[in-house]
């Protein structure tokens, strides 16, 4: 693993118990040993020690010695996968942050909207404010889908063609919220760089049919991705009294898997995989928005 910083014993302790309790780190299998781990985290041992003390306390390791390398306790419980995923909306802000302590950054998106996003950069902006240090250069690239075309989601429940008061209203539903969400999107980015100075880009392209995954791929080391899940929701439409009852997704709340790169050979392969799907997409296949 490559760690950027000195963490201390705190953050040592927390990313093995996020190891530990996502299943990564399994009962009764072993840690490296100390020095392994002063090295790996590059600190001096008796950082690592302190961690390790604060997990034996917790009940979650065991065989805390000088020669021999600690275990994780039998009978700990590891959270399936679905507990330790996060929603779009949680995950999103948080790991932008921590990309734009990089001095240029990349984020390239696949989305059905821009509003996760939109909301993210939104609370960025409040802790770039705060932060001594910004980067000289950020290059925002978003594949959206062509709004023209009606979707597989949003879309009337019974799907288009059975009511044309209702096709109507939501072609004007679904254009409006992608022209508003776009023209917040870059007023944010404008800001960024009319007030922090920042060298910022962005650049919207246009995918034909409707996207079945979000990805969010940042600096080209992180690739954050989840599947948009179809239901029936209730939604308020312009021209009807009452929301109506659509076929749609619930994009912020989509649960996001995580792979980034020095974390292993399965890590570096989705990274790099999803990297360049998205760079030949680009180049390729979408199209300039308008």
């Amino acid at each position: 693993m490559t760690y950027i910083g000195r963490p201390s014993a705190t953050g040592i302790a927390d990313a093995l118990r996020a190891q530990i309790s996502s299943g990564e780190l399994t009962p009764g299998s072993k840690l490296p040993t100390q020095a392994e781990l002063a090295r790996e985290f590059g600190v001096q041992r008796g950082v690592v020690r302190q961690a390790l003390k604060g997990l034996e306390a917790e009940g979650l390791l065991t065989s805390i010695g000088r020669g021999s390398p600690p275990e994780v306790a039998e009978g700990v419980r590891t959270a399936p996968v679905r507990d330790v995923t996060l929603s779009a909306r949680s995950i999103l802000g948080p790991r932008l942050e921590a990309a734009f302590e990089a001095p240029h950054v990349q984020l390239d998106v696949v989305t059905l909207t821009s509003e996760t996003m939109m909301f993210a950069f939104g609370q960025l902006m409040g802790a770039l404010y705060a932060q001594p240090e910004r980067p000289e250069s950020v290059r925002v690239r978003v594949l959206l889908p062509r709004v023209d075309d009606r979707l597989d989601y949003p879309a009337p429940e019974k799907g288009w063609g059975h009511d044309e008061k209702l096709d109507q209203a939501m072609d004007r539903r679904n254009k409006a919220q992608s022209a508003n969400q776009r023209t917040i999107l870059t007023g944010i980015l404008a800001r960024m760089r009319k007030e922090l100075d920042i060298d910022v880009s962005l650049e919207f392209r246009a995918l034909r049919g409707t996207p079945t995954r979000k990805v969010y791929l940042l600096n080209r080391r992180e690739a954050l991705f989840g599947h948009y899940i179809p239901g029936s929701f209730l939604r308020d439409v312009d021209g009807y009294e009452e929301p109506v009852m659509l076929r749609d997704v619930e994009g912020a709340e989509t649960p996001m898997l995580t792979f980034e790169k020095g974390h292993g050979a399965r890590g570096d392969a989705m990274v790099d995989s999803e990297q360049l799907l998205f760079d030949r997409v680009w180049e390729h296949v979408a199209q300039p928005w308008g």
